[in-house]
């Protein structure tokens, strides 16, 4: 069977989390904007009971964010710090997510043209010492590199909105003996 080249956020996770060893992937939870509008407290109940009180984020997965042609990362939104026992709380976050994805715009018609896109909920990292975004070009110049651009100062979201972040390029083509030193 064929994979896609392209998958959402969330697609992507949930196929990597049964394959990495090496790398832990938080507890996740993925929703339709059309499971959040048949069912809101049904879906507020079924985080509560997964995530246990601990802090979630409820994360933009479109498949408008990126494809072959484009990358709309940090385009949507996500929302940190989600108690997931409160309910107005998961369902501000949610909403915000979703009209994200409308650019604000709550009328049926534009909610039906966004109705199968998904939102993740993640139990929150905590403690984190570093985090980043790996790519295997280098996206300002389209050059052969690894490209990783990283935060070491414990935020999780500084490199994915653009706030801060370091950056390392690799050359893809680089023995490992280079990397001894």
């Amino acid at each position: 069977m064929n994979q896609p080249v392209m998958s959402t956020k969330a697609d992507t996770l949930s196929a990597l989390q049964s394959i990495v060893n090496k790398s832990h992937i938080e507890d996740m939870m993925i929703i339709t904007v059309r499971d959040f509008l048949r069912g809101k407290r049904a879906i507020f109940h079924i985080i509560a009971e997964r995530f246990k009180g601990d802090f979630v984020v409820i994360r933009s997965s479109s498949t408008f964010e990126d494809s072959v042609e484009h990358s709309k990362a940090g385009h949507y939104e996500s929302v940190l710090n989600v108690d997931s026992y409160n309910v107005e709380a998961v369902t501000d976050a949610i909403t915000k997510v979703m009209l994200s994805y409308t650019d604000g715009d709550d009328s049926e018609e534009r909610l039906q043209e966004v109705i199968d896109e998904q939102i993740l909920i993640q139990r929150q990292t905590r403690d984190v010492i570093m985090s980043g975004v790996v790519f295997t070009r280098d996206i300002i110049y389209n050059r052969p590199y690894y490209m990783v651009t990283y935060d070491d100062n414990g935020s999780t979201d500084s490199v994915t909105s653009g706030v801060r972040g370091k950056t390392k390029w690799i050359a893809k083509n680089a023995s490992r003996e280079f990397f001894e030193y």
